[in-house]
């Protein structure tokens, strides 16, 4: 997710801010901001109904920010071959399909990256604009437990293939309890999640230890935490 890329970025040093083009409008001068001061323009692709669209923000980026280099990522984006990614979107728009990719773009060994499993995202949502913020915590939000399936089934976007691989259990339950930390400031009383089924139906006694972390904050905190 561009939460988990951008807090990578932010673990090594980078400047990072993000906007989410769901919330904010293009045109809005928080939007306009961001982009024209940024050195580079990560946009993430959650379906191939984005692409028309993101082909169209390509240019109004380079409009207000000729000086950035743009660059491409998402389940979309992996599944393209490099072919498939030049005849699609402009020459000089790069592909981030892999942690290679990541590490060319930022002219750093791939080891130098910090893990998506272990980094923490509450430095970046500390960065996001109270909007937005607000916004994520009155909806329901993904959960981010774990990444990878040893199945192949063809109807699904997952990484397949691959031993199911898990959150830092302590990150987990830190990140956790600074969004309900964030949601009692806000005045709510229930934050909701969506988690993947991907990890119930794999590794059921590996789930457990994420579902006492969420009674834990649950209890502690007094939210009403509710995951599907």
């Amino acid at each position: 997710s561009p939460f988990v890329a951008g807090a990578r970025l932010l673990a090594l040093g980078h400047d990072v801010q993000c906007v989410d083009l769901n919330i904010h409008a293009w045109q809005e001068p928080l939007t306009q901001s961001l982009v024209a001061a940024a050195d580079i323009v990560g946009v993430s692709l959650t379906g191939a109904p984005d692409v028309p669209q993101t082909r169209r923000l390509i240019k109004e980026i380079a409009k207000i920010a000729p000086q950035a280099t743009v660059v491409l990522g998402g389940q979309t984006i992996e599944r393209l071959t490099p072919e498939q990614f030049s005849r699609i979107f402009p020459a000089g728009v790069r592909q981030i399909a892999s942690d290679e990719d990541l590490a060319k773009l930022l002219k750093c060994q791939v080891t130098d990256l910090p893990s998506p499993y272990t980094v923490p995202l509450a430095p970046l949502w500390a960065r996001l604009d109270e909007r937005s913020l607000r916004t994520y915590l009155q909806n329901e939000m993904t959960l981010f437990v774990s990444q990878g399936c040893q199945f192949t089934c063809s109807y699904c976007a997952a990484s397949k293939e691959q031993k199911e691989t898990f959150r830092n259990p302590q990150v987990f339950e830190s990140d956790l309890r600074w969004l309900a930390a964030k949601a009692r400031e806000y005045g709510h009383k229930t934050i909701r999640f969506y988690a993947t089924s991907l990890d119930f139906f794999q590794n059921p006694d590996a789930v457990a230890v994420y579902l006492d972390i969420l009674a834990r904050v649950r209890a502690d905190s007094g939210l009403d935490i509710r995951t599907r």
